[in-house]
């Protein structure tokens, strides 16, 4: 199934081709210690989800260089507005300059520092998504904030939550531990029983669930 995906994957980069400025930051990202961001077909798929419920105002939990901000921003109609949350200093200096490079850059309002902190002292406006790709170790606290704060039939995205395929029996990491695992799994659970929302997983190489607030 593993290879199935990834080949299905190239197979899908050949066709939706990512935007060469996307490309630029994941390039750069990939050359640090901490290579991360959300991959070209789920950025994509935020996209579409953000042109198909309309969406204005999103919350996002986990800056990095910010790939997965612009990608979300470019969909946003022209007075949309994109909050980020960015605690490692170097990290959002990096995403600023990426984002000041964008004319979609404008849309982004980087929050600096612990997000839920720093969301707490913001005059938020009303909320339509929250996309949660941070410290997996922060994710119960960072979906009950979204479940809280978006307004109804609102959406709310959680990026890896298959954490690296170990919620379903992959090999564990160094550095993911068997307690993290275990919270995970049982925020997993929590999500698809959770009254408050309608929720699904999609098979992504790191699992993207999707919830819309009752």
């Amino acid at each position: 199934m593993g290879r199935s995906l990834c080949a299905a994957q190239e197979y899908l980069g050949g066709i939706y081709q990512e935007p060469s400025f996307l490309k630029d930051i994941r390039e750069r990202a990939a050359k640090t210690d901490v290579p991360i961001n959300v991959s070209p077909d789920e950025a994509r798929f935020l996209q579409f989800l953000i042109v198909a419920h309309e969406v204005k105002t999103i919350v996002e939990i986990g800056t990095h260089f910010g790939y997965s901000a612009l990608s979300m921003a470019t969909a946003l109609p022209a007075n949309g507005q994109l909050y980020t949350c960015e605690k490692d200093p170097k990290r959002a200096a990096v995403a600023r300059e990426h984002f000041a490079q964008h004319k979609d850059g404008a849309k982004i309002q980087l929050l600096e520092g612990d997000a839920l902190e720093s969301l707490s002292k913001q005059a938020l406006p009303f909320i339509d998504m929250v996309f949660i790709d941070a410290n997996k170790s922060g994710y119960t606290d960072y979906y009950e904030w979204a479940v809280t704060h978006v307004r109804p039939g609102g959406i709310i995205v959680l990026d890896n939550t298959f954490l690296m395929g170990t919620v379903y029996g992959e090999t564990l990491p160094p550095h993911i531990k068997p307690k993290l695992v275990s919270k995970m799994q049982a925020l997993n659970e929590h999500i698809a029983n959770d009254s408050r929302v309608y929720a699904c997983t999609l098979a992504t190489q790191e699992g993207l669930t999707i919830a819309i607030k009752n």
